[in-house]
């Protein structure tokens, strides 16, 4: 390593220590001094070459305002764990609702079969106190008393009721009204 090198490295050294404004002064005058060496030794190296770029980025620092990548990508990663958190958050609140809601539902058939058990074991008295207390009109209904008994089964009507003619091995009925067969007259009482 050259002489200008070695000058420049103390240089950005001591800029570190100290901070990048006021080290951008020292890599100024480390710059210098980098050039003249340079210039008296007429020998150009790649490290040489690594050092002039440093140095121009060690004097753009403070004009861009001390840009670090660093806290660019914490900001941004900070920023999406924030928008994951509300989404989370959101998600959660909704699952909550859905939790509610399917709470609320089987509360209500669980009232809906507490109210076909009632009327399964209704009286007839309490159905139609039931009935009246929902304004129905109770005049096709016969009067009842409340006996307290239960509602009778109904039983379902046979499944030949739909038929309207008689079975052809049954005699057909007789109707009392069929009039009798006339008697023949005898032949001596047309005289």
């Amino acid at each position: 390593m050259t002489l200008g090198g070695i000058i420049w490295l103390m240089t950005i050294s001591v800029s570190v220590l100290i901070g990048f404004s006021i080290g951008a002064g020292c890599g100024l005058l480390g710059l210098v001094a980098y050039a003249i060496i340079k210039r008296s030794e007429k020998v150009f190296h790649l490290t040489d070459c690594v050092m002039a770029t440093l140095a121009v980025i060690l004097l753009i620092w403070p004009a861009l305002g001390k840009i670090n990548i660093a806290n660019v990508i914490s900001v941004e990663i900070k920023k999406g764990l924030s928008e994951l958190k509300s989404d989370m958050a959101s998600l959660n609140d909704k699952m909550t609702d859905l939790r509610s809601k399917i709470r609320d539902i089987s509360t209500s058939i669980e009232k809906l079969d507490t109210k076909i058990d009632l009327v399964k074991k209704a009286t007839v008295s309490e159905v139609l106190k039931v009935l009246q207390r929902e304004g129905v009109q109770l005049k096709a209904f016969p009067k009842l008393a409340p006996t307290g008994k239960t509602l009778p089964e109904i039983t379902p009507p046979p499944e030949d009721a739909h038929k309207t003619t008689p079975d052809i091995s049954e005699p057909p009925l007789k109707s009392p009204y069929q009039s009798a067969p006339k008697e023949r007259i005898k032949p001596e009482l047309k005289r």
